[in-house]
């Protein structure tokens, strides 16, 4: 018996030779699967197109955070010190008690006036100095003497004269009343005729001057003049009593 030719097997054989393409006998086959020329010929599977991998988005780069500038640290400032007088060493026993005072003693020395101060109302201060019970004393025995005095009283004794009833102050240029020189102590006393030298002790006296630059005050003095004359503190208070000089009665 004469075996039937297919569609199958012609589109097979045309593919064979070529003439046509085999996708034409695929695509046939694929429609007529039934055809005997068909399944004894597996079409070669196209190969799957190998699928692209979806790319990746490229991860967005992060951007760096904006630095915050640091500050640059300003230091503290170390605060000044108010300024405060350095600690001072009396050169007295100990300060005077409340509504104890100084004052002055003056009385003649030589051809002088010589001037001394008194405290009044320390009993205390009075005994360290003469170790005796007194409320009144001067200052002869204490190791620094002068150094006391003039911080009790703020500086040397200045002078006074009298005349009818007016109080002036002894200057030492000579003046036709009175005048007062040799400012110092009895032993160490100012030359008037050297007037760029102090030579009166303390030399502390030599820094109190008067108007026309001479010296105005020590513990001593020599008064020219007929008139009463006096010690008193520098702001001419607590003075000593009125005694006359070299050349009054």
């Amino acid at each position: 018996m004469r075996k039937k030719i297919t569609m199958g097997a012609v589109l097979l054989f045309l593919a064979g030779m070529g003439w046509i393409g085999m996708d034409r006998y695929y695509s046939y086959c694929a429609g007529n699967p039934s055809d005997p020329a068909c399944p004894t010929i597996s079409p070669t599977p196209s190969p799957s197109p190998t699928a692209e991998p979806t790319p990746s988005p490229s991860p967005s780069p992060t951007a760096s955070p904006t630095p915050i500038a640091t500050p640059t640290p300003v230091p503290t400032p170390i605060p000044t010190p108010s300024p405060t007088a350095p600690p001072t060493t009396s050169a007295c026993p100990k300060k005077l008690a409340a509504g104890a005072y100084p004052y002055l003693n003056n009385k003649r020395y030589g051809n002088g006036i010589d001037a001394t101060v008194r405290v009044h109302g320390d009993q205390e201060f009075c005994y360290l100095i003469h170790k005796v019970n007194t409320n009144d004393c001067h200052l002869e025995g204490w190791a620094q003497r002068s150094e006391c005095e003039m911080e009790l009283i703020g500086g040397c004794p200045i002078w006074q004269y009298t005349k009818n009833d007016t109080v002036f102050t002894c200057h030492q240029a000579p003046h036709p009343d009175q005048s007062c020189d040799h400012f110092g102590d009895p032993v160490y006393r100012d030359d008037p005729q050297t007037p760029d030298i102090f030579e009166g002790r303390p030399a502390e006296c030599g820094l109190q001057r008067d108007s026309a630059g001479d010296p105005m005050a020590g513990f001593f003095i020599i008064a020219h003049g007929a008139y009463l004359t006096r010690a008193c503190l520098p702001d001419g208070t607590n003075c000593g009593p009125w005694i006359f000089g070299k050349d009054g009665q």
